[in-house]
Parts: structure tokens; sequence; C-alpha cells
């Protein structure tokens, strides 16, 4: 499997995951265990060992930042900086699915709040 099809993956699964949890559905927390073992493999091939390891946490069934009372607004602005960084690296796809979970976190916080 090539770079672009796995950062195509991680992009779509993750932005699906998002809408999922926003809208209640059980299969938003299945498709979120998959991008997180996907993007494990991504993060390690643009050498960004830091993402590698949050990755990690977000298999740990009892992790999650909706368990916080701003939890979608964390979840907004670290899509916006993984975009930032997507951007860096040079990715076409990433940047764009991590603005658009952006806007999902926001539409999550004001649904929240």
């Amino acid at each position: 499997m090539t770079l672009k099809a796995i950062e195509a993956l991680v992009s779509i699964i993750f932005f699906s995951n998002k809408v999922g949890m926003l809208v209640g559905k059980k299969l938003g927390w299945v498709l979120g265990a998959i991008g997180a073992l996907l993007s494990i493999v991504y993060f390690y091939f643009l050498d960004l060992r830091v993402y590698m390891l949050a990755a990690t946490y977000l298999l740990h069934p009892k992790n999650g930042i909706w368990k916080i009372k701003w939890g979608w607004t964390i979840l907004a602005a670290t899509h916006l900086g993984a975009a930032y960084i997507g951007y860096a690296k040079n990715q076409p796809m990433f940047p764009h699915y991590q603005i658009a979970s952006a806007i999902v976190g926001v539409f999550g916080a004001l649904k929240r709040y």
C-alpha cells in the first residue's frame, strides 16, 4: 500500500469517525479505532513519532477527549494543528480532511454547549 493510499484512508476514515461521533453512532467509535491503527503506520512513514504515540492513545477504550467538558473544542484545535503539519509535510489530502474534522468539532461544541 502506498503512502498516498494510506493518507486517503486515514483522512476519510477519521473524518467519517468525527461525523459518526457527532450524530451519536457507535460506528464512529469503530472507525476511530481503525483510523488510529492506520494512522500509526501513516505517521511512521511521515516521521511524526509524536503523532504515532497520540494515535496509540486513541486505541485505549477508556481514553478520549469526549469525556471532558471542552472535548469538541480541543478536537477542533488539534485538527487545525494537524492540518498545519500536514501542509508542512506536503500531504495533498490529509490537511483538508483535518480542516473538515475541525469544522465537525466546532459543530460538536455548539451542539454540546
